[in-house]
């Protein structure tokens, strides 16, 4: 490897469910460690309609090895589900960032409080010296990569720290400023976008035109979670290019499929914002919640996932509910 190596994040996304229990996850692992001898693998995560791969090597090489898996699953070269993959090309400066993305992957879908504990993601491979993943990128590929000269163990960990020690201050010095600030659409877009690690300009793009409508999708579902869809309406239809009729039936779909992550990047986004305010009348045992709640969340997110009109904590579903 010279100096010039990049790195590929790879992602695979189908409607339907990939995994349906921990074997299907265990068997994707096991068919994954052969090949990853032949295409560095530096992490991984498996969720039930995801896998996300951070490979060391152009997209060609990554393309490679999703095609080897699946036929390793499946039986089936050239197997379908090819066409719903995404390759990112990356420098290798960003390794460490975005071995944090995926770590922090099932976290951010609200599968888990803390990454420690989601048992199908390389993190704690890294993050507790943990050799669950033998197979996983060795230390002279990170050599190779010009990162973590010290061992990829100690690399990461410092990396780790110094990524979280910014948010904890963060988190408690700007709530105030931010107190009287209305959450509007471009707020819940920019999430959504951080989240799944897309910008506005890469979303036009053709080829991404299966993720714009996935997205926009979320985005008004979390603005009808919020009670504020008509009046972001116009600035989804801007953003993501899509007529109202279109946009209510992802959200629609989105409601369905995404409703743990909606329901809390919903919440977080209004306590973020609407700290120290008084509470709103949805969220009262009052005879005109329910009321107020069906006008704040036309999608029925929350009797979706079972939770009462007053309810505003984090959740941890198992995967099966994802």
């Amino acid at each position: 490897m010279d100096n010039n190596q990049k790195l590929t994040y790879l992602q695979l996304h189908y409607s339907d469910a990939l995994f349906s229990g921990a074997a299907d996850y265990r068997s994707c692992l096991s068919a994954l460690a052969p090949l990853a001898l032949k295409y560095p693998v530096l992490a991984y995560a498996l969720f039930e309609h995801e896998v996300h791969l951070l490979v060391a090597g152009d997209a060609a090489s990554a393309k490679n090895l999703m095609n080897s898996l699946l036929q390793a699953l499946t039986g089936e070269a050239d197997h379908p589900l090819l066409d719903q993959c995404e390759y990112r090309s990356l420098p290798a400066q960003q390794l460490l960032p975005q071995l944090l993305h995926v770590h922090q992957l099932a976290v951010t879908f609200g599968l888990v409080a803390n990454a420690d504990v989601y048992p199908w993601c390389s993190h704690a491979h890294y993050a507790h010296s943990q050799a669950i993943s033998p197979w996983l990128a060795s230390e002279s590929v990170w050599r190779a990569l010009n990162v973590g000269q010290h061992g990829r163990t100690r690399a990461y960990s410092a990396f780790l720290d110094k990524s979280q020690a910014p948010s904890q201050a963060l988190a408690e010095t700007i709530g105030a400023a931010h107190c009287t600030q209305r959450c509007n659409a471009n707020t819940v877009i920019d999430q959504v976008l951080e989240t799944y690690g897309v910008t506005l300009t890469q979303l036009q793009q053709t080829r991404m035109r299966r993720r714009r409508t996935e997205l926009a999708g979320i985005t008004a579902a979390i603005c009808a979670y919020m009670g504020m869809y008509d009046v972001a309406l116009p600035t989804l239809e801007t953003t993501f290019g899509l007529p109202r009729e279109d946009i209510d039936a992802l959200a629609r779909s989105a409601s369905r499929n995404h409703s743990q992550y909606i329901v809390q990047t919903g919440n977080a986004l209004g306590d973020y914002i609407m700290t120290g305010l008084p509470r709103s009348p949805y969220l009262n045992n009052s005879s005109d919640a329910s009321l107020a709640l069906e006008q704040r969340d036309p999608f029925n997110l929350t009797g979706l996932i079972g939770l009462a009109a007053d309810e505003r904590t984090d959740i941890s579903p198992p995967l099966t509910e994802r």
